[in-house]
């Protein structure tokens, strides 16, 4: 995913961030960072190239100041599209190869994975 995001300068850290970000707006870096399973400082250093970019904006949270809520910019959005199908087009080379039943599998087998992570306390 990395060599076709390229040509949109972002990385599949970013994109996944701009992604996670199209799904539920507002959420702050921590938020990010935990749902990406990525360390805080690591989401903070994506975070802001995007912000220099413009590709998000990062405002005060209206009860807990404290807190920034990330939001997609317009900028961001068609930036995200374009990445959207960029990624599409790596994923139907990548799934090429197995039949539907292959991919159905697949797809439950990665849920599993993933919620199994969601379901681990530190």
């Amino acid at each position: 995913m990395d060599e076709a995001l390229v040509v949109l300068g972002l990385t599949t850290a970013q994109y996944a961030a701009l992604a996670m970000l199209e799904q539920s707006t507002g959420e702050s870096s921590a938020e990010l960072a935990r749902r990406m399973f990525v360390t805080a400082q690591s989401m903070n250093e994506i975070i802001l190239r995007l912000e220099d970019r413009h590709l998000v904006v990062r405002d005060p949270h209206p009860v807990h100041g404290r807190i920034l809520q990330t939001h997609l910019t317009s900028a961001g959005q068609k930036t995200l599209n374009r990445a959207h199908r960029l990624v599409g087009d790596v994923e139907k080379q990548m799934e090429s190869g197995l039949n539907k039943p292959e991919r159905r599998a697949l797809v439950d087998m990665l849920r599993r994975c993933t919620a199994a992570l969601g379901n681990t306390t530190t």
